[in-house]
């Protein structure tokens, strides 16, 4: 058992932005890069590395292994939203502790669709 932290952050308006097309995917390449940078320069290496899966506009970073506080995990998130506040965007974000789960075979066989029997997904931390 993991009990990883997790947070998700997402771009804020995402769906309803009536803007160009080239500003609503600057908003999430800011994102994106934010996560990047964090994990590259902020988290590197074990035992500190970052975990990230994204999800449409949004991300789920994850920790390597489980923490006794959440408050790294609140630090890294918060600093992401600043970045993104400077550079013009908001975030929205939720925070998480606990087991991250597999897909695989969680749908009964005849709501999956074909590509689902035939290649299984797992996630990078089985």
């Amino acid at each position: 058992m993991s009990d990883r932290w997790s947070f998700y952050l997402a771009i804020e308006g995402f769906n309803a932005a009536c803007e160009p097309e080239a500003e609503v995917l600057a908003s999430v390449e800011q994102l994106m890069q934010a996560i990047f940078r964090m994990g590259r320069y902020g988290c590197p290496g074990h035992p500190n590395q970052l975990f990230v899966l994204q999800c449409g506009d949004g991300f789920l970073v994850t920790s390597e292994l489980h923490e006794e506080s959440l408050e790294r995990c609140a630090c890294i998130a918060v600093a992401i939203m600043q970045h993104l506040a400077a550079e013009g965007y908001l975030a929205r974000g939720a925070i998480s502790e606990g087991e991250l789960v597999d897909l695989q075979d969680e749908q009964p066989p005849n709501c999956a669709p074909a590509w689902w029997r035939i290649t299984p997904i797992r996630c990078i931390w089985d």
